[in-house]
């Protein structure tokens, strides 16, 4: 290294140490304010955590000055270390101050110094903001922590459960039911691989992130944050359930209600059209090259409707969806999801194989009632299918047929559900804004298939 590399790492070292030791006093000087009269130990200010990190460096230094091998670096880092020790059993005892952040960050800035010195400049910039950040967010981040409870904590780790430990385990091998039942006979439909552990519980771990999502926000934003937030949480749970429960809504206080609830059940219906697009870019981005263009026209035509919505009723009183959301994270209900996707891969298997005869048609039937259901376990398959090279390929103008169609039966049940269990003008409401969201789709879509 040159003198000038040596001097630009040194200063890196010492911005490092300034940047945390600035956010230190700026606490302590806080402290000092809300509790003068309290004698207070407080550990490292900015020029105490900048000496710090330049002792990192400097003990890198002279073991490269001197050969020593890190001889320098442990030595002087005992020594901080035990004068870190000492203060601190001086604030717990004598000032009954057991706090150990300041200590555990100035740690941390030796340590970044001597990472600096070492050549890994980057990294330590990025653990130095990093950690940074976290000591600033401490306060403001306290009202979140109290939010959150036992059953969320369990939540977490569910989903740690099915994403990190379950999900590695599976066998990632398509499998054809003549794998499993030697005795039927061999044809196009039992010799078809459909069945991937691995692939199905991935998309498992999928939609329950973005459950969880839902459920995580739903504890912390939730209250009193506006009918399009609450629209949308519920939409990554299920935007069906946020039309059940709007179209309940939608009857009180003589209808004063009914934007309000049409808000939030477009909200969750946009929601919806997002998932099903960050599906496909998962499972096949290629797809998008078609696809993107109807579920974009659709997306368009629902924010514009939101849009009219709320020019209808500035003024609305802030409703919710619901006050608590269950936790994504049943056994059954997951096992449940998985026997479905399962379900339509399997019918989407017999569908394909008979294609000889009735073309795509037997595929869209599958869509069509699958819809009715659910719309993910389609777009997921479909995304699949249309992959270059896949088992039982069918073409990209298919498959995003086949999901438009779904995502069509799905808006119809919700259209449905709004006319038959929501206030009058309610229901007629949704009809008209998801038929014009559906009608976009559509068009588009003739469109790009008249094109191609």
């Amino acid at each position: 290294m040159t003198t000038m590399d040596i001097i630009l790492r040194f200063l890196e070292a010492a911005a490092l140490g300034g940047l945390m030791g600035l956010e230190r006093e700026v606490v302590s000087s806080r402290l000092l304010k809300e509790d003068f009269d309290k004698p207070q130990a407080i550990f490292g200010w900015l020029r105490s955590f900048t000496l710090i990190a330049l002792l990192g460096a400097l003990s890198v230094y002279l073991d490269d000055l001197f050969g020593t091998h890190f001889g320098f670096v442990f030595f002087i880092g005992a020594v901080l270390f035990l004068f870190i020790l000492l203060s601190y059993i001086y604030s717990a005892f004598r000032q009954n101050q057991l706090g150990v952040t300041s200590e555990f960050a100035a740690i941390v800035v030796f340590l970044l110094g001597v990472m600096v010195m070492a050549g890994d400049a980057q990294i330590a910039i990025f653990i130095g903001v990093f950690v940074t950040i976290m000591l600033t967010y401490k306060t403001r981040i306290r009202w979140i922590i109290s939010k959150i409870g036992e059953d969320e904590i369990m939540t977490t780790l569910k989903f740690a459960v099915i994403s990190l430990i379950i999900l590695p385990l599976l066998p990632d091998h398509r499998y054809a039911l003549h794998d499993f039942m030697v005795f039927l006979p061999q044809t196009q439909v039992t010799m078809a691989p459909f069945l991937n552990p691995y692939g199905i519980w991935f998309f498992v771990v999928v939609m329950s992130a973005v459950s969880y999502i839902g459920y995580i926000l739903s504890k912390i934003v939730w209250a009193n944050r506006g009918i399009v937030i609450s629209g949308a949480i519920g939409g990554l749970v299920s935007s069906t359930a946020v039309t059940s429960a709007m179209s309940e809504k939608s009857h009180h206080d003589h209808g004063d209600w009914v934007y309000p609830t049409l808000i939030a059940t477009i909200a969750a219906c946009t929601i919806m059209l997002f998932r099903a697009t960050i599906i496909v870019m998962i499972f096949n981005p290629q797809l998008l090259g078609i696809l993107l263009y109807p579920i974009l026209s659709m997306i368009v035509a629902s924010v514009v409707a939101l849009w009219w919505c709320y020019r209808q009723d500035k003024n609305a009183p802030d409703v919710r969806v619901s006050s608590e959301h269950e936790s994504p994270f049943q056994v059954w209900p997951a096992l449940k999801f998985a026997g479905f996707v399962l379900l339509i891969k399997f019918f989407g298997t017999v569908a394909l194989a008979y294609r000889h005869l009735f073309g795509d048609f037997t595929l869209y039937v599958v869509s069509f009632f699958s819809g009715l259901a659910d719309v993910d376990a389609i777009t997921q398959d479909m995304a699949e299918r249309s992959l270059v090279g896949a088992a039982q390929s069918i073409s990209e103008i298919t498959a995003t047929t086949a999901i438009i169609i779904a995502l069509v039966t799905n808006t119809l049940t919700k259209i449905a559900i709004a006319k038959k269990f929501g206030e009058a003008r309610y229901g007629t409401l949704v009809l008209r804004i998801l038929w014009i969201v559906l009608l976009a789709g559509v068009l588009t879509l003739i469109l790009v298939n008249f094109l191609k």
